[in-house]
């Protein structure tokens, strides 16, 4: 059985690594170009956003961020819902 795009969501709501695995194959399975190209994708009341790694932004004002290598974790963190502000956060945070 397939998961439904919902569940993929409720899953990396829930800190599920593997859920964000799954929804992030299926964006690019299914939307490839606008991931590639604008750099992110709309899912309903979310924004999957591709950058250093990939954010997860709700519409309420969550991000969800897929980290670490060997050893992947779900984060979440709260936000005002502006994208650069988002990817500043995770992507930025490593600079001193």
């Amino acid at each position: 059985m397939e998961d439904s795009i919902e569940d993929l969501l409720v899953g990396v709501e829930d800190g599920d690594v593997e859920s964000f695995m799954k929804l992030i194959r299926f964006v690019e399975d299914n939307y490839r170009k606008a991931l590639y190209t604008m750099g992110y994708v709309e899912l309903g009341d979310y924004i999957l956003i591709k950058s250093c790694t990939y954010v997860l932004l709700s519409s309420d004002g969550v991000a969800y961020a897929l980290l670490g290598g060997d050893k992947p974790e779900v984060i979440d963190f709260e936000t005002n819902g502006d994208i650069n502000e988002v990817i500043d956060e995770i992507c930025g945070s490593e600079e001193d």
